[in-house]
């Protein structure tokens, strides 16, 4: 869960810095109701257009699971209107309600999704200090010349 939360500050640091959204127009884990159940992505960026993103960042999803998640995102689009709406405006579904603005100028905010790397061999949870064989051969990668990995003892 730790790496995560890491890949989302990751993220919105790269929007930030790539000027597509300020760091202050994230929200984190809304629920949007669906039909079938809540939808949460792992955060809503204002984007720096005026229009909003899905954003969600896994590290080991599978096919099936992408399937199911576009699935949800396609629920909330077509979710129904609920209420009854005013006089001056028909009723609107949840999404155009948040994200789509009084005159419904904005389309459905686009679900992004990330895949980060998955967990390292290298990182936290290695005891004993001592790097196995495929952590040696990826620093050895990383330094790019070919200087022997350090020897430990």
């Amino acid at each position: 869960m730790r790496e995560h939360g890491l890949a989302l500050v990751d993220t919105v640091i790269a929007f930030h810095q790539a000027e597509m959204a300020d760091q202050a127009d994230w929200r984190v884990e809304v629920a949007h109701p669906t039909p079938a159940g809540n939808l949460v992505p792992d955060a809503v960026a204002l984007l720096a257009d005026g229009s909003s993103a899905f954003v969600g960042i896994d590290r080991t999803m599978s096919y099936a699971r992408l399937l199911a998640k576009l699935e949800r995102y396609e629920s909330y689009r077509s979710a129904p209107a609920s209420g009854r709406g005013i006089v001056a405006r028909v009723p609107r579904s949840h999404w155009q309600e948040t994200y789509a603005g009084p005159s419904l100028e904005r389309a459905f905010p686009p679900p992004l999704f990330l895949f980060a790397p998955g967990p390292s061999p290298c990182g936290p949870g290695n005891e004993g200090g001592r790097l196995p064989r495929p952590c040696s051969a990826e620093l050895a990668d990383h330094r790019g010349d070919d200087d022997p990995a350090p020897a430990h003892s």
